[in-house]
């Protein structure tokens, strides 16, 4: 099994909290056979994200081989699992062997130079690896714990997939030609680029540097014909800092130096474009620009109906869906001269 990228496997699980492992990137489910067997995995790239369940345990890679049973090869995969801080006893794993906790499969099983990468609540509810009933937190540890050497030499970097979803190609330099030498049958990648030594199963080329993230939220200010832009830094991209700046006269709210913070750019007049950048400090070829934004008073961001002494109106149109039939009750206000004590009625 090679050349794989393995994604949004989902699961519908509502119920209470859960140890069960309902989805699964890899799955080896067999116990029989013996060692005349081998099951060779190499260079696939699996994203696991139980999220949008998170009363439930999830895994990237299991096997139910027992120690007697075929023999495993491992070897330049990227194993990440996404999954949020979960609850109770619902957990999530990078890789998953059941039948013992110091050995893996049979004797000459080697599970090497793999990536296994757990991005949320790693050591609490999230875990390299799930070892018989042992949990390991870092390749490390698995490593002493499985103290039949089968499980050397693997990492827990994140690889920085394109899209953790879409897109399994990695950007990280540590998974990056970091690899084994892999078979002789594996010639290409998913891609079908000629095979190298990088892990997942796409050969690729990091990219120099990576820009900051955000994201950006109108706040109108109509009343004074202006309105103002929040603006989110959600990854610095390993920056020390960015600066969080627009391209208007005086640059007005410009933050510098900031984190993962929310500042407010503006007052800009309405109807006015305003490029909003994040530039990343200590490196300018990794500045990035969120967008041009234009927020216009006169056409959105208004009441249609405002006590602000002008009148106002609502045109509703002539469609069939605005028609009155049958025995309807409507109710209005006509003209209201003054207010009650109780400020939703009016005389």
């Amino acid at each position: 099994m090679y050349n794989n990228a393995i994604s949004e496997i989902i699961s519908a699980y509502t119920g209470a909290a859960s140890p069960t492992r309902a989805m699964k990137g890899i799955f080896l489910a067999s116990t029989a056979g013996g060692n005349a067997q081998t099951y060779e995995i190499w260079n696939n790239a699996v994203s696991i994200d139980g999220s949008s369940s998170p009363n439930v345990s999830n895994v990237c890679f299991e096997s139910l081989n027992v120690t007697t049973g075929p023999i495993i090869t491992a070897s330049n995969n990227i194993l990440a699992n996404h999954t949020v801080a979960q609850t109770g006893t619902a957990r999530h794993f990078g890789v998953v062997h059941t039948n013992s906790t110091i050995q893996v499969a049979n004797t000459g099983t080697s599970l090497t130079n793999n990536d296994i990468f757990i991005a949320n609540d790693a050591g609490v509810t999230g875990f390299t690896a799930l070892g018989g009933a042992t949990n390991f937190n870092g390749a490390a540890a698995w490593a002493l714990g499985v103290t039949s050497g089968q499980v050397s030499g693997n990492i827990n970097d994140n690889p920085i997939f394109v899209n953790t979803v879409s897109n399994l190609t990695p950007q990280a330099n540590e998974v990056n030609g970091t690899g084994a030498a892999p078979p002789g049958y594996i010639t290409n990648d998913l891609n079908c680029a000629p095979r190298g030594n990088d892990m997942g199963a796409y050969e690729f080329t990091p990219p120099t540097c990576f820009p900051p993230t955000g994201s950006v939220v109108y706040v109108q200010d109509c009343g004074n014909n202006q309105f103002f832009l929040d603006v989110t830094v959600t990854n610095l991209a390993g920056a020390p800092g960015v600066d969080v700046v627009s391209d208007f006269g005086g640059n007005p709210g410009a933050q510098f130096g900031v984190g993962l913070v929310t500042v407010q750019l503006g007052p800009f007049p309405t109807n006015t474009n305003v490029v909003v950048s994040l530039l990343r400090n200590l490196d300018p070829s990794c500045d990035v620009s969120l967008g041009t934004y234009n927020f216009d008073c006169s056409t959105v961001g208004q009441n249609a109906l405002s006590f602000d002494g002008v009148n106002d109106r609502v045109n509703c149109g002539t469609g069939a869906s605005v028609n009155i039939t049958g025995t309807d009750r409507i109710g209005s206000v006509d003209h209201a001269t003054a207010w009650r004590t109780l400020s939703t009625r009016a005389t």
